[in-house]
């Protein structure tokens, strides 16, 4: 186990981006792009304050897998893989753990926190964005090993089983209004049962992480083709911002955070 571990905190500690995939509290399945830390060899999800619904679902989750998959900015050290995992919660309310090691790797990996902590001004002038969530990853399985993908057009399935999540990565080789066909890019066997799965697929301008997209295609896995698609979000990368919308970005932020900060307190 040590040496999984010792796997993931490297894996998680010379990559960007990371995939969160779990089953919410209502029963759907769920995936977001996360930014993974490490501390004290553990991989950490330190989430401002403004997130704190998204905390909560990750700690409620009755299934949870952290993914690496994306081979895009990864540094020496990097390989794609997936753990099941559950979620901790450390509230940092004054920020004392997130600045002590956590604020320089998010710096590093997370280009649009710079404008926000890059100094010790920066930090005082938006105190609010200090204080962090902590959402510690905490392994309930061995690593797997999976196949990078560095396409947006490919993704990463998730189904949901009695044992837990499975992942892999795959590429859509058909696809229409209501269903589409994968293909596992380790040539796996892909052999659903009916069981809910979902297909997610995100991008980001590079080298700056300031505009993001996310495509989640959920249905139920038949075999290769998963059916009664429901799909929410889109591949295209949104245009640059503009001030105002930087602004207004910026401000629903800093809303968010204080309402958060002012009801944990």
């Amino acid at each position: 186990m040590n040496t999984d571990r010792s796997r993931l905190t490297r894996a998680a500690n010379a990559t960007v981006v990371a995939e969160a995939m779990f089953v919410r509290h209502d029963g759907d399945l769920h995936a977001v792009t996360v930014t993974p830390l490490v501390s004290d060899a553990s991989v950490i999800i330190a989430l401002p304050y403004a997130h704190r619904e998204l905390a909560e679902d990750l700690a409620a989750a009755a299934q949870f897998a952290l993914v690496l998959s994306d081979d895009r900015m990864t540094l020496r050290g990097w390989e794609p893989l997936t753990v099941r995992a559950k979620i901790e919660v450390e509230h940092d309310l004054d920020g004392d753990r997130f600045n002590d090691g956590l604020v320089d790797q998010e710096l590093r990996k997370h280009p649009p926190s710079r404008v926000l902590l890059d100094s010790l001004r920066d930090r005082h002038d938006h105190w609010w964005y200090v204080p962090r969530l902590l959402c510690h990853v905490v392994p309930t399985a061995p690593v797997q090993a999976l196949t990078s993908r560095s396409d947006p057009t490919s993704g990463v399935l998730a189904r949901s089983t009695a044992d837990g999540l499975t992942i892999d990565t795959v590429e859509v080789v058909d696809a229409d209004t209501d269903h589409l066909e994968v293909r596992s890019l380790s040539d796996r066997e892909v052999a659903g049962d009916g069981e809910p799965a979902l297909l997610f697929r995100h991008d980001y301008s590079q080298p700056d992480l300031e505009r993001r997209s996310e495509r989640h295609e959920a249905g139920r896995l038949y075999g290769t083709e998963l059916r009664d698609v429901v799909r929410t979000g889109d591949l295209v990368l949104p245009e640059p911002p503009s001030l105002r919308e930087r602004i207004r970005s910026h401000r629903a932020l800093s809303k968010g955070c204080r309402r958060e900060l002012a009801r944990a307190r």
